[in-house]
């Protein structure tokens, strides 16, 4: 499968073909994430590739079957000549989203941010079935930390995505549906099953500095509160400092503080795009136990002449960012 090459303006620039005598590539990585900016890693042999790489610092728009990437760096030597990247969902970084306080359908406030910063980016249509949420922030945020935070308030996703023969970045949030799909060995679609645990994040109590009123609505001083999820004493107990200023978002925030328990797999006889996509949830049959997952992320590559992809399944949890 060859690799197509496109300046920012969207006009091809080159194509690479798959390793061959005389320039192709070698390796693709790829990863796409439903509520994250994703990578890529290239390594090639094209020396015409090379100049366009130096002669474009801005970066150029790279398209590999489904995968879509922005470059941010390369390292060229002699022996080995390499392109890094992200997803498309990074060129959300180029604005800075003001303070914000909002509320309302997470759909209409993201593709509102979209609209408002980036006029360079089409929203695709209207979906229904987005939760309504809360989001406020009094600092300057990047836009793609801001449109990731934004999306998960409401347990949604987002993609960049290109339209190519009218020359336009295209975006849409995705929505988290049941797909009722199951991945197993014994089902002869997943294979070399890894759990990754990280518990360094979880609280069962937490302090936060409660901004007062008085009677007409003006700030008074502010009174360190707590709150917990849990009761727990001695060694077992772990409390943890919030930045919310109000008990809701306090205890929002609170809820965030659980462990990261993500598991990757290796797959066959299925197919990203086609039987499993970014959001959706899916059941993971593993050690006698069936669990429920998100499709948090998916990997993609070429190596070696072969082909593959290993879906990563996970919890989707809020993100809470409060100045």
């Amino acid at each position: 499968m060859d690799i197509r090459f496109y300046d920012l303006n969207l006009n091809l620039i080159h194509i690479l073909p798959p390793s061959s005598g005389v320039a192709g590539y070698v390796s693709m990585n790829c990863k796409i994430e439903f509520q994250g900016d994703g990578s890529f890693e290239l390594s090639f042999w094209d020396d015409n590739l090379v100049n366009i790489i130096k002669n474009h610092p801005e970066g150029i728009i790279l398209k590999w079957g489904i995968f879509e990437g922005i470059s941010t760096d390369y390292s060229l030597t002699e022996d080995e000549k390499k392109l890094f990247g992200k997803h498309l969902n990074n060129l959300l970084v180029k604005s800075a989203i003001p303070p914000s306080d909002l509320s309302g359908n997470v759909q209409t406030l993201v593709y509102k941010i979209i609209s408002d910063n980036y006029d360079w980016i089409e929203t695709a249509e209207t979906q229904t079935g987005f939760e309504n949420v809360t989001y406020k922030t009094d600092k300057y945020t990047a836009g793609n930390t801001f449109v990731s935070n934004l999306c998960a308030r409401g347990f949604s996703g987002y993609y960049l995505y290109l339209d190519i023969p009218n020359k336009k970045y295209k975006f849409k949030i995705l929505k988290t549906v049941d797909r009722n799909f199951i991945f197993s060995e014994s089902n002869l679609n997943a294979y070399e099953i890894q759990e990754d645990f990280d518990g360094k994040n979880i609280a069962f109590g937490g302090w936060y500095e409660k901004q007062n009123y008085d009677s007409e609505g003006k700030k008074k001083d502010t009174t360190w509160t707590y709150i917990k999820t849990e009761t727990k004493q001695g060694v077992y107990k772990q409390d943890v400092i919030l930045k919310a200023t109000d008990p809701t978002e306090a205890e929002k925030e609170l809820k965030t503080h659980i462990a990261d328990y993500t598991v990757s797999l290796k797959t066959k006889n299925v197919k990203y795009g086609t039987d499993y996509n970014l959001g959706e949830k899916v059941r993971l049959q593993h050690d006698g136990i069936t669990t429920k997952k998100y499709i948090t992320g998916v990997e993609l590559w070429h190596e070696n002449t072969e082909n593959g992809e290993q879906p990563i399944l996970g919890e989707l949890k809020e993100v809470k960012e409060n100045g």
